[in-house]
């Protein structure tokens, strides 16, 4: 699905590729945007759990792996990020949506 620069400013989502969104926290307003267009997958990177859930939102997958937004990331912390995110697009069909706390 095209995303509308608009849309995207206004939800703080923003595509990378086909498959992989970056943004801000997945709120609830936020995960509902995600499963409109087709998100299937959120990674959580930031010091705060999740609001979201699998079984609440429609999400196959909600993970979080818990680093701070101010900090540098080691590099076991990074590998498992990417681990974590190559599991979660390698399905047909699979859409991901990584977010930390501020966007950054």
């Amino acid at each position: 699905m095209k995303t509308n620069l608009g849309d995207a400013l206004l939800h703080q989502v923003f595509p990378v590729t086909d498959v992989l969104a970056i943004g801000k926290y997945a709120t609830e307003a936020r995960a509902e945007y995600l499963r409109e267009r087709g998100y299937t997958h959120i990674l959580n990177v930031s010091d705060a759990p999740s609001v979201v859930s699998p079984a609440s939102h429609g999400f196959d997958e909600v993970r979080h792996i818990p680093l701070l937004d101010i900090a540098s990331i080691r590099d076991e912390d990074a590998e498992a990020c990417l681990d974590t995110l190559h599991q979660m697009t390698t399905h047909e069909g699979s859409r991901a949506y990584v977010h930390c706390l501020a966007g950054q």
